[in-house]
């Protein structure tokens, strides 16, 4: 099973060593979580995509999310484990990753168009696979 989230109209990160999850104990599916961190935003052109497809994998549930967006600026490189908070057009919020293993990746292309028309950046993609999805975040 695919779910989509609408319109992702910002991402932000922050690390996930600082990440605070009040009262938040064991997380399971659909749990809403009221982060205590400093986010930091990515500037996005356009609106991203935020894919979330559902299986089981050996008896367990597994969820596998996919984040795509596009930036003008090379995304900074940490050498740490990031968690990201998306914003949709709606002004919903979820929080992808926690401050336990696994963490999302974040990989990124350069994208060089050959005509003036189309825009250059880099294409951002965060994959995460946990047994709990994207989490609701308290706004």
């Amino acid at each position: 099973m695919r779910n989509t989230l609408p319109g992702i109209k910002t991402v932000d990160y922050c690390f996930a060593d600082e990440l605070i999850l009040k009262d938040a104990g064991l997380l399971q599916e659909g749990d809403i979580v009221s982060p205590l961190v400093t986010f930091y935003p990515y500037c996005l052109v356009g609106l991203g995509k935020c894919e979330v497809q559902y299986k089981i994998e050996g008896g367990q549930d597994l969820y596998e999310t996919k984040v795509t967006f596009f930036v003008s600026d090379k995304p900074e490189r940490f050498n740490r484990f990031l968690c990201f908070r998306l914003t949709t057009v709606q002004g919903s919020q979820y929080l992808i990753g926690t401050d336990n293993r696994p963490f999302p990746l974040m990989t990124w292309k350069e994208i060089n168009p050959s005509s003036a028309s189309e825009r250059k950046g880099y294409e951002v993609t965060i994959t995460y696979k946990n047994i709990v999805s994207t989490l609701r975040i308290h706004n």
